[in-house]
């Protein structure tokens, strides 16, 4: 009798150890399960703070660029206050009389208009004053680089052809999608050649035909870079 009762003592401590065994398993698999989970939730946690801060560092690049921008812009238009100031000043001392109450009422398209009518008349300091109007208030205008060009044919015009090539090379840099870049391109190339620098020249003329092989400037500029090589025409 006793040992059937010990035998079922051991059989009942087994069983209860067996039992209590799955049960510890099942946990330790749930606490598996549930550190996995942590470990994904982190993982995502952590991606997500990676691209919350490349976009963060994406935003500052681009406010940036933003203040660098409004940085050059705002330096560009003084710059064009300072040089309409000296025409203006340099205007006067030549006797004329046009002022700025007499154009502060036109259009951009009279402003550049007028210049043109003034340029044709040779009346070059007259011509620059209306163009330099044209950039000074109506900067972003698709005139602006127009006038430009025609500025710097204002200085050509009085053989300033130092003060010329910087003018005209403004039309190339500060408009470099204009329809007047290549125009601007040979005339600097034509003021080398009128300063005596005929490597520049040169570099000019190929650096036109290069850019904008198929234009009506270009045809002009082989031709002028033939007879600078001494080649026929």
């Amino acid at each position: 009798m006793r040992r059937e009762v010990s035998y079922i003592s051991i059989l009942l401590i087994t069983g209860a150890l067996y039992v209590g065994s799955g049960c510890m398993s099942r946990e330790l698999s749930q606490v598996r399960g549930d550190i996995d989970e942590m470990k994904e939730e982190v993982k995502r946690l952590k991606e997500k703070n990676d691209q919350l801060n490349r976009k963060l560092q994406e935003a500052r690049g681009n406010l940036q660029e933003l203040e660098a921008n409004s940085q050059r812009e705002a330096e560009k238009m003084a710059q064009l206050e300072r040089e309409l100031r000296e025409v203006k000043a340099r205007f006067q001392e030549e006797g004329n009389t046009l002022s700025e109450t007499d154009t502060v009422s036109l259009s951009v398209e009279q402003l550049y208009a007028r210049g043109l009518e003034m340029y044709k008349k040779e009346d070059y300091g007259g011509a620059e004053l209306l163009f330099r109007q044209v950039l000074g208030r109506f900067p972003h205008s698709d005139l602006a680089d127009n006038a430009q060009f025609w500025i710097g044919a204002c200085y050509y015009m009085r053989k300033d052809f130092s003060r010329a090539v910087a003018e005209f090379r403004k039309v190339v840099d500060n408009y470099p999608f204009g329809n007047k870049v290549p125009d601007a391109l040979l005339k600097i190339g034509d003021c080398y050649q009128a300063l005596g620098d005929r490597d520049k020249a040169m570099a000019t003329l190929q650096e036109l035909i290069n850019s904008f092989p198929h234009t009506d400037a270009a045809a002009q500029a082989a031709k002028k870079l033939k007879l600078l090589k001494g080649e026929p025409p």
